[in-house]
């Protein structure tokens, strides 16, 4: 019998050697990126991406958990706009890095009680038929072994959610001004 234990024993320690082994052979960091064609300029794209206002109107977060709750910064727009979220799965804050109309947004976000690190953006390239959007979200583990496997499941996990997004920004974004302005003015 306390053979069948030593044998248990020595199958836990190798299992654990392996995950810990092939954990620190994974890429520390993690880039998920997402585009689309939107119909419109630079600067009717930005009307919704670079207001942090707007984002209640397009970002899938805001959709998908109803427990969310927003505390807005003392900016919503321009380099330094802030905000912060708590809900029941947990909580973030996202900064404004960079906010320019021809260019895109840039931003810092963190995300949970480890307050994991992204530095994120949506990015504006003018093309023949309006603006293609890429969103990108990029971070690093560094040593931890836990955070490289969890940066497998980040593309599966995160990459429909900016899909949505971004579909929703596109609509929002090729909607014609006045409907625009009268939605918004609805939804305040």
């Amino acid at each position: 019998m306390g053979q069948i234990f030593k044998l248990i024993g020595i199958g836990f320690g190798l299992a654990a050697l392996l995950v810990v082994t092939v954990g620190f052979l994974l890429p520390s960091g993690y880039t998920i990126e997402r585009t689309i064609v939107i119909e419109a300029a630079p600067e009717q794209v930005h009307q919704f991406a670079g207001d942090l206002d707007q984002w209640s109107r397009w970002t899938p977060w805001l959709h998908s958990d109803p427990s969310l709750v927003i505390t807005p910064g003392a900016l919503t727009t321009g380099k330094g706009a802030q905000l912060s979220w708590q809900s029941k799965t947990g909580g973030g804050d996202l900064t404004f890095t960079r906010c320019q109309p021809d260019w895109g947004v840039a931003f810092d976000m963190t995300l949970g009680k480890k307050k994991r690190l992204s530095a994120c953006s949506l990015r504006y390239r003018p093309i023949q038929q309006g603006t293609e959007v890429l969103w990108q979200m990029q971070g690093d583990s560094g040593l931890d072994i836990f955070g490289r496997y969890f940066n497998l499941m980040l593309d599966p996990l995160m990459g429909p959610m900016l899909d949505e997004g971004l579909t929703r920004l596109k609509m929002l974004s090729e909607e014609p001004a006045d409907s625009t302005q009268e939605t918004g003015d609805q939804a305040a």
